[in-house]
Parts: structure tokens; C-alpha cells; sequence
């Protein structure tokens, strides 16, 4: 009596033991939005008003979870921080990737450290891009005189 009572408790727990392997559910779908970097440094620039740099700067993102990736709102630091809304609101399919591009006002002389706010579907908290650099105004043309005669002109004595 021993024995069978031994067996069938040997039994039952090798049948729970294989049926705990089996029923193990699959992970919980995701949406998980992955950055290239979260920080542009544009470094040391000149400012040049007819032909100085664009202020442009490009963040490349991945969705990396399994659900479509939504990315709410791209929201810069400053009216000088200006993030390209054109991946706001657009569904990413999983392993999906996009380019959020952002635009800093480089006429700013001085260095600069500014943020953009990203809201999404793939991560619980906000995630800030950094942009930063210095702009660095044209050194003064020494060489041109202040009172510059105009050729064909009649001097005046005053």
C-alpha cells in the first residue's frame, strides 16, 4: 500500500512538473523605442549669416519592442530647438526605423546646451535628446576703412 501510495504522488508530481514547462505563456507584446545617441555635440561653429553652418542635426530611432511604435510629441527646450514633426503621430512597425531631424538657431553667439522632449507609445518616461555646441561670431574685417571714398566723388573740405 506504501508503495502505490509513493508511486501515485511520484506520479502526480512528474505530470505537474512537465504540464509547469509547457503552459509557460509567451512575454507580454512590447513597443520599445531605441535611440542611435541621444546627444549631438555640433562642436565649435562660425557664425555666418549668408553661408554659415544649417543647425541641422538628425536623430536615427528603431523601434525595437513588437508593437507599433507611436511617437506623440517632439518638443524642443526653446524657440531656438526646433524638432521636425513629420514622425509625430505615425505608427513604426516593429524593427522599423526613422529619423527625427532637429534644428537649432545657430545667429545664437556663445555655447548652448538644449534639450528635446520625446514622447511615445515605447517608453513609460520622457526621453531628452541633448543637442549642444558654441557658435563663435566672424572676426572683425580689420583691413576696411571706416569712411571709404566713392570713386568719381568730389571731396568736401569741412
Amino acid at each position: 500500500m506504501k508503495k502505490t501510495i509513493l508511486f501515485i504522488v511520484m506520479l502526480v508530481g512528474a505530470i505537474s512538473f512537465t504540464n509547469a514547462q509547457v503552459t509557460t505563456p509567451n512575454p507580454a507584446p512590447t513597443t520599445k523605442i531605441t535611440f542611435d545617441k541621444l546627444e549631438h555635440d555640433y562642436g565649435t561653429l562660425m557664425q555666418d549669416p549668408e553661408s554659415g553652418p544649417s543647425g541641422d542635426c538628425v536623430f536615427k530611432f528603431t523601434n525595437t519592442g513588437t508593437q507599433p511604435l507611436i511617437i506623440t510629441s517632439a518638443t524642443g527646450s526653446c524657440g531656438c530647438t526646433v524638432p521636425n514633426q513629420s514622425v509625430v503621430n505615425k505608427p513604426f512597425a516593429p524593427g522599423e526605423s526613422g529619423e527625427l531631424k532637429v534644428h537649432y538657431d545657430v545667429k545664437r553667439i556663445g555655447p548652448f546646451t538644449k534639450n528635446v522632449t520625446i514622447k511615445s507609445n515605447g517608453s513609460a518616461e520622457d526621453i531628452k535628446l541633448t543637442i549642444k555646441g558654441k557658435i563663435e561670431p566672424l572676426p572683425a574685417d580689420e583691413g576696411v576703412p571706416v569712411n571709404k571714398a566713392v570713386e568719381g566723388a568730389t571731396p568736401t573740405n569741412n
